[in-house]
């Protein structure tokens, strides 16, 4: 199993981190506006991705991510978002195939796959997300649906959404009878604190 300790470059740089920034809504009076900064319950809060062949399915998980999180009271919604994951830290739970991806993935020159969001539409909990995934460099637009849950003193914002690897010059991997499907589904939920908002 992979170790709990990060990788040495890490912290000295922020490429290795997940950043997500929730920003106010664009409303005419901006001025009026009531945004705060939330903190990320990190032991509650996941990043994984899905992937699957005619025989196994599995699920990796990001171990490396950081949150900045800024949340409109007034609006009781984020309208956009800033995310960049490092893809060596996903684990997959078997070392050997962890590491061909990162051969397959290319880590050294792209090590990281980043979100970025233009525009999103609230309906009560549910929302519709537009942006661009930028993932082994290349930039492809992309939708998907969150939701966002007040639950006591936390909010939780939930989603998922799929890309093909070809959309992003990657072939699936695999041998001859035994490739895996071209579909990577992506799925987050975050945890937030609102007690220190």
């Amino acid at each position: 199993s992979k170790t709990s300790s990060p990788p040495s470059n890490f912290l000295s740089n922020s490429c290795a981190f997940i950043n997500i920034y929730f920003v106010d809504l664009k409303l005419t009076n901006k001025k009026n506006q009531k945004v705060s900064k939330l903190n990320l319950i990190r032991k509650s809060s996941s990043l994984t991705y899905s992937m699957k062949n005619r025989v196994h399915a599995w699920t990796g998980i990001c171990g490396y991510f950081s949150v900045k999180f800024e949340y409109n009271k007034q609006s009781k919604a984020f309208s956009s978002a800033e995310v960049i994951a490092d893809v060596a830290s996903f684990d997959s739970g078997i070392p050997q195939r962890d590491r061909d991806a990162l051969k397959i993935l290319e880590t050294k020159r792209f090590p990281t796959v980043s979100f970025i969001s233009e525009s999103t539409t609230i309906d009560g909990e549910n929302l519709s997300v537009n942006g661009t995934l930028i993932f082994h460099g290349v930039s492809q637009k992309v939708a998907f649906k969150t939701t966002q849950k007040v639950v006591g003193k936390q909010l939780k914002v939930k989603g998922d959404f799929s890309v093909k690897l070809t959309d992003y010059n990657l072939k699936p991997p695999g041998s001859f009878l035994l490739n895996t499907d071209d579909n990577i589904d992506l799925k987050f939920d975050l945890v937030f604190d609102l007690a220190t908002s």
